[in-house]
């Protein structure tokens, strides 16, 4: 079963472990993460990750596991010195500049056609269940990678509240009264607000241990 398939396989964090690495898993997934000086080359780097990777298939090996040649890839994530190619992290799409431009484009490429579906439905829906399948439709595309491209420039973001205007402007609604009276606010200010809600989170513990320690919370007393 699933459970056993687990604890099995949870031994390769032990064999993947070195200096400084942090390793995540999630189900039979590894990740492993390394942060660098930024003197090292990126060939210093890629040869550290592959030494890691040799150990990794070695335990594979010994526990005659397969690793899927598709899930594989070494990336050096940096603002000007990344390498490597685009990589998706529990389903979102990264690059490796940390741009999150590819990703917000990926995101609009899904849910411009559910849009478009939606508004040839104009004649035989009222704007209030248009305005209801668009949260059920669109809303989900949109946010599920917040808390990954929340860095990303405001041109890129904007996209994102453009279209959303666009489908409210097709639907002769004013941003206000969208938010007024359908409680239809725009993507930037859902994404802030979800985003303070998971930093509230994890101040109280309410969140899964991976972070708890990617974020350390510091606790500050004071006294009058």
């Amino acid at each position: 079963g699933p459970t056993l398939w687990n604890v099995f396989f949870h031994d390769v964090a032990f064999a993947a472990a070195g200096v400084d690495t942090i390793e995540a898993m999630f189900a039979d997934d590894l990740s492993l993460y390394k942060s660098y000086p930024v003197s090292i080359s990126n060939n210093d780097i890629q040869s550290d990750m592959l030494r890691a990777k040799q150990k990794v298939h070695k335990w594979g090996v010994r526990n005659r596991v397969t690793f899927d040649a598709a899930k594989k890839y070494k990336v050096v994530a940096h603002p000007a010195e990344g390498e490597g190619d685009d990589f998706k992290l529990l389903g979102c799409l990264i690059d490796v500049h940390l741009r999150m431009d590819h990703a917000i484009e990926s995101v609009l490429a899904r849910a411009r056609p559910k849009i478009q579906a939606l508004l040839r439905t104009k004649r035989i829906y009222s704007i209030y269940d248009l305005v209801m399948q668009y949260k059920t439709h669109a809303w989900s595309i949109l946010e599920y990678q917040n808390g990954t491209i929340m860095h990303a420039a405001p041109s890129a973001l904007a996209k994102l509240d453009d279209m959303q205007r666009s489908f409210a402007r097709q639907n002769q609604l004013t941003e206000g009264v969208a938010f007024l009276y359908y409680n239809f606010a725009p993507p930037s200010l859902r994404r802030d607000i979800g985003i303070l809600d998971f930093i509230h989170k994890r101040v109280l513990g309410r969140c899964h241990t991976a972070i708890q320690r990617l974020l350390p919370c510091i606790a500050f007393f004071f006294s009058t």
